[in-house]
């Protein structure tokens, strides 16, 4: 499994008589700083425990989201079973957790930047490279160095948030875009550490014919399913990275 994840557990539970009282399912993963154990109710919505038949077979379906800081290697997830507030039973799976490549430092390269977002996310720094095309279009390749905030600990950025690139004109008008998972797909914001620095490439393909107004490039991060961006303090819903002649 890969810290950041949520990994989805099927647990079948068999009542040996009728149950009463509140049963819950913890859970924790071992080599987590924040291995503190979470709970989820027992039972599956709409049917609690107190209507399952003696000798019934239920099936629990949970969710549970393994801390991004959690180890590389191979750990220990530990359930229990908790009735009315009291560990009854517990059982211990060995699991094998994967963390993809981080750094911890803003390249050289890079345009320092310091605009946070949702009181969770910094925008570290940026850089931006053009090049010309032989068929006269021209392309920026826009890279966006974000750093989840220390206050983040503990806490996964979710929903896995979108990032957006975005060229607009000086009536706000979009000219050209490029939204996407962060580092090009592999680096979702569920993943991030406290403390790093998430290197995300976006290209934008400048249109021709454009004329010679300048250009604004803004970027910033929004919830997919609801299309609602985080905002830094003033209220701004994005960055602007600079103009393009």
């Amino acid at each position: 499994m890969r810290a950041g994840r949520l990994l989805g557990l099927d647990i079948h539970w068999q009542g040996l008589e009728s149950l009463t009282g509140e049963y819950a399912l913890s859970w924790r993963v071992e080599g987590a700083p924040e291995s503190e154990a979470a709970l989820q109710p027992l039972a599956p919505a709409g049917y609690p425990v107190g209507e399952w038949r003696p000798g019934e077979v239920v099936r629990g379906r949970y969710g549970l989201r393994v801390p991004a800081t959690t180890r590389a290697g191979p750990q220990v997830l530990r359930l229990g079973l908790l009735y009315d507030g009291r560990l009854v039973a517990e059982a211990a799976l060995s699991v094998q957790v994967r963390r993809r490549p981080q750094r911890y430092d803003l390249p050289a390269s890079a345009r320092p930047a310091d605009v946070v977002l949702g009181e969770r996310v910094r925008l570290a720094g940026h850089r931006l490279d053009r090049s010309e095309g032989g068929d006269g279009t021209s392309r920026v390749d826009v890279t966006l160095y974000w750093s989840p905030l220390p206050e983040a600990a503990g806490l996964a950025l979710t929903p896995p948030y979108t990032v957006f690139v975005h060229l607009v004109d000086g009536a706000g008008r979009l000219v050209a875009q490029h939204d996407g998972i962060p580092g090009g797909g592999v680096a979702p914001t569920e993943e991030w550490v406290p403390g790093e620095v998430v290197e995300d490439p976006h290209p934008i393909v400048l249109p021709p014919g454009r004329g010679a107004l300048p250009l604004r490039l803004i970027a910033g991060l929004y919830d997919p399913r609801s299309g609602e961006r985080l905002r830094s303090a003033d209220g701004a819903d994005h960055i602007v990275l600079g103009e393009l002649p």
